[in-house]
């Protein structure tokens, strides 16, 4: 029973520190987006 709640919170872990590397990856992507809109405005 232990060992399940082991791997639930290192799979929990993992997860969450997964995502929270990810976003500032998500976040320049969008930063892209908007520049390129903005030459093509000009």
């Amino acid at each position: 029973m232990r060992t399940k709640f082991n791997t639930l919170l290192s799979n929990t872990t993992f997860a969450l520190c997964g995502m929270l590397l990810s976003v500032p990856y998500a976040m320049a992507n969008e930063r892209n987006a908007l520049n390129r809109a903005d030459e093509k405005f000009i």
